[in-house]
């Protein structure tokens, strides 16, 4: 959840101030910092739920010995299922 990460970039941001003054430095690299993580997050968010809505279907399976959902969507989907998480670790 990015409001953990924002909580704990704002703790580490934050902790070793010792006078008022630099507080406002620390929130600008505190900004900084989670400018970039926040936009790739919310990218790649965006480029998933694009694959899932235009190129991918529920996967293909075997249930009770018959095929379901055995069509191309189904098995490029089943085919992609492993590797998938890869893409979407930052």
């Amino acid at each position: 959840c990015q409001a953990i990460e924002d909580s704990f970039v704002l703790k580490q941001e934050l902790e070793g101030l010792t006078t008022r003054s630099e507080v406002t430095d620390s929130l600008k690299e505190y900004k900084s910092r989670r400018l970039v993580r926040s936009a790739a997050v919310q990218g790649l968010s965006r480029f998933a739920s694009d694959i899932i809505i235009r190129g991918f279907d529920t996967p293909a399976k075997i249930v009770d010995g018959r095929f379901e959902n055995f069509n191309y969507a189904g098995i490029v989907t089943r085919m992609l299922q492993p590797i998938l998480p890869v893409f979407f670790v930052i």
